[in-house]
């Protein structure tokens, strides 16, 4: 355990997937960060599942692997729900109501559209838009029990837990750190397509708005199940050779390809329920994130399906590395750590 080791008041980013926990640390500014530290722990299977943490056990103990990895100090994190754990909803209000008359209307807006009772949720809001008539306000709400496993799970190693936020806002915070490649400029329209172990979650986004989000069965855990199934191998067996990359020159033709073919027909099709659900027309450009990111030619293979070109994912491209940091692996761990990231980047929120 950590909780005798002297902490300073810094804040780390700590992102807890059914695959992994990811944890950044950030330093510098908020217009230049810099990577100070991070690691990455896999998880075994089952651990977390479907947005829940499914064995405390397992998680709290790669929390704190990863903690002893970033030989952090930091005292406070940052966690994130996914966007299924979290009700939301957007209603206007008179601009100028005093705090505690907006307060009232919140909970009144709340007990209309959150589907449990309220004294079971952890309830939030925020101002969007303030206008000279009217005010554009967001509710957020998530079930106490959701909140409170992830909450113990990191505060057991030690840290305090200052920030809990939803993926999809967090990966609002990392999407600035791309902007220098958006080739329509700020009014670019990107999808972040995220590719985890059991779903693939495309989020589309203009400027700093979050446009769009779907998420769909498919991921990393079918790469692995093929590899299991053309190999004759167990599963764990063939997440190690998937990893580790030595398994015979049919592997790519027989195996590897057609994963690539079908997971670019899968973002195809979210792209395409986008279009048919908005009234836009066009997407700049596709960053690949996820842990299925850095599979050599995945980018290509998904440019050519949607005719959009296609990156992989990197938010430290552009930052300044710490001292003992290797930057060849950081580079291959980038795209799973754009979650993580977001949240370290609340070390610059003055609230």
């Amino acid at each position: 355990m950590f909780a005798g080791r002297k902490r300073s008041s810094g804040l780390i980013g700590v992102d807890i997937s059914s695959s992994a926990v990811k944890m950044v640390e950030l330093d510098g500014s908020e217009d230049s960060p810099g990577v100070k530290s991070y690691a990455v722990q896999s998880l075994p299977q089952g651990a977390y599942a479907e947005g829940n943490i499914a064995r405390i056990e397992d998680v709290t103990d790669a929390v704190e692997n990863c903690l002893r990895r970033c030989a952090s100090s930091a005292g406070y994190a940052a966690v994130a729900l996914p966007a299924t754990a979290v009700t939301t909803k957007r209603f206007v209000v008179p601009s100028g109501l005093p705090d505690d008359e907006l307060e009232v209307r919140v909970e009144a807006e709340a007990n209309q559209h959150i589907p449990f009772p309220l004294e079971d949720v952890n309830l939030d809001y925020q101002v969007v838009a303030e206008g000279d008539e009217v005010t554009d306000v967001l509710i957020i709400a998530a079930k106490r029990e959701r909140i409170d496993d992830q909450v113990a799970a990191v505060e057991t190693c030690g840290l305090k837990v200052k920030v809990v936020d939803v993926e999809s806002y967090a990966l609002i915070n990392t999407m600035r750190l791309f902007a220098e490649d958006y080739p329509a400029g700020p009014d670019s329209v990107v999808a972040m397509v995220d590719i985890g172990a059991n779903t693939v979650t495309v989020s589309i986004f203009q400027g700093e708005g979050l446009l769009y989000s779907r998420q769909q069965p498919a991921g990393g855990n079918q790469l692995t199940n093929d590899i299991a199934s053309h190999f004759g191998m167990e599963f764990e067996q063939a997440e190690i050779a998937k990893l580790e990359g030595n398994l015979g020159d049919d592997y790519v033709p027989n195996v590897l390809t057609p994963f690539m073919e079908n997971m670019g027909l899968e973002v195809s099709r979210a792209l395409q329920f986008f279009f048919a659900s908005t009234s836009f027309g066009r997407i700049d450009l596709i960053l690949l994130a996820g842990g299925c990111a850095i599979l050599p030619g995945l980018d290509e293979v998904i440019g050519t399906r949607t005719q959009i070109p296609a990156q992989v994912a990197n938010p430290f491209a552009r930052a300044q590395i710490g001292n003992g940091i290797n930057v060849s692996s950081l580079k291959v761990d980038a795209p799973s750590l754009v979650t993580a990231c977001g949240l370290a980047l609340r070390r610059f929120d003055p609230s």
